[in-house]
């Protein structure tokens, strides 16, 4: 359940699914920044930046329209996550997702306590080699 819930506040979730786990995907909030851009935030310079998946649309949820409650927000989350130590949660860095694909699948699978062999549809869903394009944008 995608963003069922907060992933700095699982506590909510675990009273109505107490055997449930969590996996909180963190990422360079630079690149955070910079897939949010849109509209008049969008120059003829920062356009090369951009990442291929950037319509130009308004992200008003990612708040990039101002930096500093963009970095506010960011800081307050991580540093609720960080607070948030709770057996049925496992914290996973894109970057790591994308440059260490085999060691943070296992990791995840670990957690879940899944079988690596009922992990189908290889990279059909989630390509590392296409991600790695959204990554050092900033």
């Amino acid at each position: 359940m995608n963003n069922f819930v907060d992933p700095y506040n699982i506590d909510s979730m675990l009273r109505w699914f107490p055997e449930s786990k969590s996996v909180a995907v963190t990422r360079d909030p630079r690149d955070i920044f910079m897939s949010g851009l849109s509209g008049s935030q969008v120059t003829k310079k920062t356009r090369k930046f951009l990442p291929p998946e950037n319509d130009g649309k308004e992200k008003g949820f990612l708040g990039t329209a101002d930096i500093h409650l963009f970095m506010d927000r960011y800081r307050s989350n991580m540093e609720a996550l960080i607070k948030n130590d709770i057996d049925g949660q496992i914290v996973v860095r894109f970057e790591d997702l994308v440059y260490q694909y085999e060691e943070t699948r296992e990791r995840l699978l670990s957690f879940l306590g899944l079988a690596t062999e009922l992990h189908s549809d290889k990279r059909k869903y989630f390509d590392p080699s296409r991600s790695s394009k959204n990554i050092g944008l900033w």
